[in-house]
């Protein structure tokens, strides 16, 4: 969702520099960096649950029951909120830039519609945008898991691993510790063989 959001926000933007619509995204890029998740969900959650009476906490195991289904749609919008600012404010940048180089304006000169100079711009930016895709998410999400299963009552690893900590359970803890290393190390070989799929220079 995020991905989706925020580069093809962050193209549009590039590609109309200095209009409503630019201004616009940076405004909602830098909200999203400055709003706090924790205060986000705790607002979303007072918000739907006091208004619309959602009852977006209270999730159980069974995972594809329809109530835990319609409970995860605000933990997944507050995760996505600081992952669609990063690649909103990224891809307008490094599109800003790549609008610049030769094969964009070639592209231009022959009168490449605005759809196919975007693709052009995209497919160069893969790269890039996909190391700040993997870095991101899995920062945000080490950080923001504790954060989300606190507010909204998700029996996780954020949950298991705050209970170790406060009972000073050092296995549990290890363990918990051990299993988000292991998810690092394992985005990171993801995001190696990505590379080599997007651009072949790189098994050179």
């Amino acid at each position: 969702m995020s991905v989706v959001v925020g580069v093809t926000a962050g193209v549009a933007t590039a590609l109309r520099r200095r209009s409503p619509a630019d201004r616009l995204g940076a405004a909602v890029a830098y909200l999203g960096y400055g709003v706090p998740n924790f205060y986000l969900a705790t607002f979303l959650l007072i918000l739907v649950g006091t208004q619309f009476g959602w009852d977006a906490t209270g999730f159980r195991n069974e995972l594809l029951t329809p109530k835990n289904a319609k409970r995860y749609v605000l933990p997944t919008v507050v995760l996505a909120t600081t992952l669609t600012a990063s690649q909103l404010r990224y891809t307008r940048s490094l599109s800003t830039d790549l609008l610049g180089r030769d094969f964009v304006r070639l592209a231009r000169a022959k009168g490449a519609p605005v759809s196919r100079v975007a693709r052009h711009v995209v497919r160069n930016a893969a790269v890039p945008l996909l190391t700040l895709t993997f870095a991101d998410l899995l920062g945000v999400l080490m950080l923001n898991v504790f954060v989300l299963e606190f507010v909204f009552g998700i029996p996780g690893i954020g949950t298991v691993s705050l209970a170790a900590i406060r009972d000073r359970d050092v296995p549990l803890v290890l363990g918990a510790t051990a299993l988000f290393v292991l998810v690092g190390v394992v985005g990171n070989f993801l995001q190696d063989l990505a590379y080599a799929a997007l651009d072949p220079r790189v098994e050179e």
